[in-house]
């Protein structure tokens, strides 16, 4: 007899769940009113942020750099800048009461002249910025050097004495040097045109998801500018933090021809602690700027919505 063999099949329990392959995610672009408040909440955040840095390098500079023993003799300035030789005339002015005295009766003949007296907060506010180096030198904490008269003033009794080897250092960029000369013009509008470029992005641009892509050229570099918001606004205080440390370097150049070790070694840790408030506020504009972003799109992030079709 053959022997018979039987076969049984072992049923299929594997249950099969649909897939709806047509099922999508979408967002929800925030409505005006949720997205003016996300931009209010950050701009709020930004201005509290850098006025906070401004009150902290502040601080600094009050307590670290301008509690300091440095003493120049007044008849000694003179020395100094023929020692540094700049192929035009520079000019130290020393009567640095009567200089803000005289800046502040122009602007303010100046502006009333432009109609601000109607606005005198306005005003008030625009005359003190102005000022605001003008009245640091007249109460000895700061000095300045002005290329547009090739002039230093500086108050010989006051603390900021040790500044008079930056300030010719500066006036050596602007006589001495086109690079450096070129430099001192970007100043200004490097930080208010690349800073200002980052932050109405960081302000205005949504930030986009990972599954978009941008459309068109504008909207390639609006991405950009957004995703790096903070180092580009960074990037524009470069020309400044660049030529404030070649005004120092030539200043500590022409200081070792004069002082003492121990006098030379003074002002070089006079001038880190005074070059740290502007790598600091570099750095505050950076931080605030990616803040100022970061806030922004939390708060008016679109919802995301499943929708099966």
């Amino acid at each position: 007899m053959k022997a018979t063999t039987t076969t049984t099949s072992t049923p299929n329990f594997a249950v099969q769940i649909p897939i709806n392959k047509d099922s999508t995610t979408k967002s929800s672009k925030p409505g005006v009113l949720k997205t003016t408040c996300a931009i209010t909440a950050a701009i709020g955040s930004f201005s509290a942020f850098n006025a906070l840095s401004s009150i902290a390098a502040n601080k600094y500079l009050n307590e670290s750099i301008l509690k300091n023993n440095f003493q120049i003799p007044q008849d000694y300035y003179e020395k100094i800048l023929e020692s540094a030789k700049p192929n035009k005339k520079v000019t130290i002015i020393h009567n640095t009461e009567e200089i803000y005295s005289k800046t502040k009766e122009f602007y303010n003949i100046l502006l009333h002249k432009k109609g601000l007296n109607k606005y005198p907060k306005l005003k008030n506010k625009i005359q003190a910025m102005i000022l605001k180096p003008f009245k640091e030198a007249k109460e000895g904490r700061n000095s300045f050097f002005n290329p547009q008269t090739n002039s230093i003033l500086i108050n010989p009794k006051g603390k900021a004495q040790f500044m008079i080897f930056h300030e010719i250092g500066h006036a050596l960029n602007c006589n001495n040097s086109k690079f450096c000369k070129n430099l001192q013009k970007l100043r200004t509008p490097s930080t208010v045109l690349i800073g200002g470029i980052a932050i109405a992005t960081a302000i205005f641009k949504q930030k986009k998801e990972k599954s978009e892509k941008p459309e068109s050229l504008f909207d390639k570099t609006t991405t950009f500018v957004k995703n790096n918001c903070g180092k580009i606004a960074f990037l524009g205080m470069t020309p400044i933090l660049i030529e404030e440390a070649m005004a120092t370097f030539k200043g500590e150049k022409l200081a070792k021809q004069l002082l003492s070790p121990d006098k030379l070694k003074e002002l070089k840790t006079l001038n880190r602690k005074a070059y740290v408030t502007y790598a600091a506020g570099a750095l505050a504009l950076g931080a605030g700027t990616w803040l100022l972003s970061f806030i922004r799109d939390k708060i008016a992030a679109p919802k995301k919505i499943e929708s099966n079709a």
